[in-house]
């Protein structure tokens, strides 16, 4: 038995794969596929998932990897006949969790890429019939639905999307369904929310999404500061319109993967081809506590609440945030909920996460965490 594996130099992709790693009950091969030449795949792979743990990795864990070159991009992944059969052979398990995660910019590589790239991975899952698919789609399939209670079985574009990665992902899921029901083949679809971590990423490696917006906040407060400052006083007031009683839905990376892992054991119900869960918070984190995290993160940072009807000139830093960096909107103004009942029901006794609050979100999006001592 084996199993295929995309997407593990991803924030949730290399936890994902460490924590298959970390089982000492499973040794099959694993083969990651990567756009580079496995000589270059495997030193990314290896220094994500050991930055992704917060242990060494079991001993001998990753000579269980294999690595392939595929391009997402490409039919078929640019494969022939001959790298198609070595690597659908005994084939038990798939984990496609590779996607590009862009909010804005051109839409055709998305596109390419994260529906391209689904359709020559459902390719694969035909040529290995006894294989399990597990796909990572997203919680933001819901779209521009900003209220309401979200169920794992609602799949709808009726109310459009703020973003084409949204698009998407939704439409990949749509390919899903209809692959399972041409095929007779079940299928699982991961729906995970904003996920967050209080580890910063080292230099180089896969960070939190929000990460971006906290790097470049501390750029600007060094820049105000002077040549050679580290910001020490330096202050920044970036305006924002959003109601107090905003929400969104925030999860731990860690607590993301134990669900997975563990609802990836359970067994499907029989009455269905498609098992869709919402990996998510059952509490949404309000934008408030969000925004006391960036502060706390970036001493010197200060939010001000602005009307949504008022006019006014951007100052350089949210001038620089709107031009390097997705608006924030594309996260925020929501106060929608997800229905969790598949989830719960596949991962047991797993207890509920704590709450996201202002403390955690600091620690991770630190830009610069503490030297070692």
């Amino acid at each position: 038995m084996s199993v295929l594996f995309t997407g593990a130099t991803g924030f949730l992709g290399s936890r994902l794969l460490r924590r298959l790693l970390d089982d000492d009950d499973r040794d099959e091969p694993i083969t990651v596929v990567g756009r580079a030449a496995p000589s270059v795949l495997r030193p990314r792979v290896e220094a994500a998932l050991l930055a992704a743990g917060r242990r060494p990795l079991c001993d001998g864990a990753l000579r269980r990897l294999r690595y392939l070159a595929g391009d997402l991009t490409v039919p078929g992944l640019g494969w022939d006949a001959r790298t198609r059969d070595a690597a659908t052979e005994d084939l038990d398990t798939i984990w496609h969790c590779a996607a590009v995660l862009a909010l804005r910019g051109d839409p055709v590589p998305l596109f390419k890429t994260n529906v391209g790239g689904a359709r020559s991975v459902l390719a694969l899952a035909e040529r290995a019939p006894a294989a399990r698919l597990f796909h990572v789609s997203t919680a933001y399939v819901a779209g521009l639905r900003h209220r309401g209670h979200i169920r794992e079985c609602d799949l709808s574009e009726r109310h459009g999307f703020r973003t084409y990665y949204e698009e998407t992902k939704f439409n990949v899921e749509r390919l899903i369904h209809a692959w399972s029901a041409h095929h007779e083949r079940p299928a699982t679809v991961f729906r995970p929310s904003l996920l967050v971590t209080d580890r910063p990423a080292p230099p180089g490696l896969p960070a939190q999404p929000l990460s971006a917006y906290a790097r470049l906040i501390d750029a600007s407060l060094r820049a105000r500061g002077g040549p050679g400052s580290d910001g020490a006083g330096a202050t920044a007031d970036v305006h924002l319109a959003f109601d107090p009683l905003d929400n969104l839905n925030l999860l731990q990376v860690d607590y993301a993967v134990h669900a997975m892992i563990r609802a990836a054991a359970h067994p499907l119900p029989a009455s269905s081809r498609v098992r869709t869960l919402h990996v998510t918070h059952p509490r949404n984190t309000t934008l408030t506590e969000v925004l006391r995290g960036f502060e706390l993160a970036c001493p010197g940072l200060r939010v001000r609440a602005s009307s949504p009807t008022r006019t006014r000139t951007p100052n350089t830093l949210e001038a620089l945030l709107a031009d390097r960096l997705p608006p924030l909107s594309s996260f925020v103004g929501q106060r929608r909920t997800y229905d969790r009942a598949n989830l719960l029901s596949a991962v047991g006794d797993l207890p509920d996460p704590p709450a996201v609050d202002r403390d955690y979100l600091a620690r991770g999006l630190h830009p610069r965490p503490p030297e070692p001592t």
